[in-house]
Formats: structure tokens, sequence, C-alpha cells
């Protein structure tokens, strides 16, 4: 089994674009999404679009739940928030529609999908904290307790940071990347069964 993996899309439609013609041109259809996927750019309704046509299965980012609370939230966001940040949060929801906002409500916080037999598990940030980064920095003992907190052949943590991965006993861990590497190209983690022990590769188009 080959599929890939895209990290937080951030509104960035064209560059979303780019990186699923590069992942369908290898002959890879079966791809995952770890949230925050519309705040940050103007592209959410051909993201959340291009996502529900594909049908690729996916996690609620933190951002993804901010922009759905905003209407019910509103006052305390914007005690809470930055200037900054806020107005981000708010130019998201004007641009995208109710359609697009109920389907985002409706992800999951995290998931669990067998493919070929094998079970992969799929959280934002870490499967006990949604803020947590799951990277080099974090010990071996705490990335056993995140093991043990979601047991899975493969757990995919998605986060803001960067591309991770290691093998914690027989559990291969995989932190996606953001979909853009910051100098205008994109990225996305191919991640292979097909060879013992399996892979995790971060690939830029």
């Amino acid at each position: 089994m080959i599929f890939a993996v895209i990290g937080a899309v951030r509104g960035d439609a064209a560059l979303f674009s780019r990186v699923i013609q590069a992942i369908e041109s290898e002959g890879i259809y079966t791809i995952f999404h770890t949230g925050n996927l519309v705040i940050g750019g103007e592209g959410g309704p051909e993201i959340a679009a291009g996502l529900r046509k594909r049908g690729i299965e996916g996690v609620q980012g933190m951002e993804d739940r901010l922009l759905a609370s905003l209407e019910r939230k509103r006052n305390a966001l914007m005690r809470k928030m930055s200037p900054e940040s806020f107005a981000e949060l708010e130019r998201a929801g004007a641009q995208i529609a109710s359609r697009d906002l109920e389907w985002l409500r409706g992800l999951p916080k995290s998931e669990s999908h067998t493919v070929d037999g094998i079970e992969i598990g799929l959280c934002c940030g870490s499967p006990s904290n949604p803020r947590e980064v799951v990277g080099e920095d974090l010990s071996k003992e705490r990335l056993s307790r995140l093991r043990e907190e979601m047991p899975s052949p493969i757990l995919i943590c998605g986060s803001a940071g960067a591309f991770f991965t290691t093998w914690i006993g027989s559990t291969l861990m995989i932190a996606p990347p953001p979909l853009a590497t910051g100098g205008g190209a994109g990225q996305y983690v191919r991640v292979s069964t097909e060879e013992e022990p399996w892979t995790a590769a971060c690939v830029v188009v």
C-alpha cells in the first residue's frame, strides 16, 4: 500500500491543486489530510470542494474548530485572539459557504481507517491534545504514551511543525509538514508499506 498525507493547507487553493495533481500523477489515490484547511488564504471553497470530490478523509484542525465556532463564540474569540489572528479568522468566515462550514464542523477530531488490512490513526496535534506539536522535541517516553492513547500500526499526528517520523515500538509515527514549504513549493508525505520496514518520506513539488 502507498498513500499520501497532506498537512495544513491554510487556504492556498493553487498550491493544494498542484500537490494533489502531483500525488495523483504518481498513481496514488488514497490521501488523508490533518486539518487546518482554510484560514490563511482565499481558497477555502475550492479546497473544501476538492477534498469532498476526491473523498479525501481527514480530521478537524484547531483552526477549523475556531472557524466552526466563530458565530457562536465571536465575542469570546475576539477577546482571546490577537487582532491580526481574529481578522484572519473573520476573513475566512466571510469567504466560506454555509455548506462548507457545516462540513468543517462535522470533521472528526480523530479517526481510524483500515486500508489493505492496516489500521491508520489520524489526529490533529496528538491524540490527547490537539495543540500539541509532535516532533523531535518530544521524548521517547512521551511518544510512547501517545502511541498508547491511540494504538495503530501507523499513527499520523497533524501539527504546524516540520516533517517528523519515527518508529515507536511497532508503530510508524508521522507528523506531516504544512502544505507550503515557505519557499513557494508544496509538500506532502508519501507512506509505503510495500517494503520492510515501512517508510514515510516528505516529497516537495
